[in-house]
């Protein structure tokens, strides 16, 4: 039982982490890092699943701009 409860609980502590990775959060080491000293007291864990959700960067919907583009 408890080699399941384990990673399970990991994956749930680390959530805002893995949003914030998968969103592509701009600051993602930041989120990391709160979410590793702060999120056990849980007000600090919610808080960083608002910030992961809402930190997104925003992504053109017509491409990269003209500097961005490859030669």
């Amino acid at each position: 039982m408890e080699l399941i409860l384990v990673p399970l609980l990991l994956a749930a502590y680390f959530l805002p982490t893995m949003i914030a990775v998968r969103v592509k959060h701009g600051n993602c080491d930041a989120v990391f890092l709160t979410n590793l000293f702060l999120a056990w007291t849980g007000l600090g864990w919610i808080a960083l699943l608002i910030w992961a959700f809402y930190g997104a960067r925003e992504v053109p919907a017509d491409g990269p701009a003209d500097g961005d583009a490859p030669n």
